[in-house]
């Protein structure tokens, strides 16, 4: 999450790796997989407070409190 003047952009990047192993641990396929994701919010000028911008994220859910 970052602001800047009065743009806050809200952006992630998200990795996954599936591995099969075959017999002796020894592997028979890796996939990767990259999803990126990224928003952004024009606030209105002078309404944010940038030193007390709060985030909390829990159970795939973001939220922000912008005094």
């Amino acid at each position: 999450v970052t602001l800047d003047d009065n743009l806050l952009t809200i952006s992630c990047t998200k990795s996954t790796s599936k591995e099969d192993k075959g017999e002796n641990d020894t592997y028979t396929r890796r996939e990767f997989s990259y999803q990126s994701f990224q928003r952004s919010f024009e606030l209105p000028k002078n309404v944010a407070d940038e030193n007390n911008i709060n985030a909390h994220y829990e159970n795939g859910l973001l939220r922000l409190s912008i005094p």
